[in-house]
C-alpha cells in the first residue's frame, strides 16, 4: 500500500474551477457509470470543493458535495451510497449511510484522493488520481475490497469557468 502523497500543491498549476460535464464517448469503466455527471467546482488553493450531480438512467439526479484539503490529513465525513441488488427477479436500490475518511495530496500536479469507507461490512479503498489537461479533467479511480476491483477513467470537459 502506497502512502498518501503530503507533498505540497504545485508552485504553478492550473486552477480545477469551472462546471465540468462528462465526455461519455472518452470515459471508460468496468462498471455500469452514470447516464449524465457533472462537477461544479471552486478551487480556492488550500481546499477544493467539488458539488456533483450524478444520474443512472431515469433515476432522479443525485447530489453530493464534497471539501477536498489537498494537505495529506484524513478526514472523516459522512458518507452515502445506493446499493442496488437483485433476487428473485426483482431489483431493489437501498441508501446506505456511514463515515468515510478522505485524504488528498498532491503527486507532482495530479491530486490524489484516497477514500476509505465500511459499506454492510465491507472495507472499500477508493483511489482517484485527478489531472488537468487544458479544457479536459481526467479522474483515473479504482476501488478495491470487494470482490472485483472497480476501475473507471472518467473524462469531462469544462464547459464554463476558469
Amino acid at each position: 500500500m502506497r502512502a498518501q502523497s503530503t507533498a505540497p500543491a504545485p508552485a504553478v498549476r492550473t486552477s480545477f474551477t469551472g462546471h465540468w460535464q462528462l465526455d461519455i464517448a472518452a470515459s471508460r469503466s468496468n462498471f455500469a457509470g452514470p447516464s449524465s455527471f457533472t462537477l461544479d467546482i471552486v478551487d480556492a488553493n488550500d481546499s477544493i470543493m467539488v458539488a456533483t450531480e450524478a444520474a443512472y438512467d431515469a433515476q432522479h439526479p443525485r447530489r453530493s458535495t464534497q471539501v477536498y484539503t489537498p494537505d495529506g490529513v484524513g478526514r472523516v465525513v459522512p458518507a452515502t451510497a445506493l446499493l442496488s441488488t437483485e433476487a428473485n427477479g426483482s431489483s431493489t436500490t437501498e441508501e446506505v449511510t456511514s463515515n468515510k475518511k478522505v485524504t488528498s495530496g498532491w503527486a507532482g500536479d495530479t491530486l490524489v484522493v484516497t477514500t476509505l469507507v465500511t459499506l454492510i461490512q465491507q472495507d472499500i479503498r477508493i483511489v482517484e488520481r485527478w489531472v488537468l489537461d487544458g479544457g479536459t479533467l481526467r479522474i483515473h479511480r479504482e476501488a478495491t475490497g470487494g470482490d472485483t476491483p472497480l476501475i473507471s477513467d472518467t473524462v469531462l470537459r469544462r464547459s464554463r469557468g476558469a
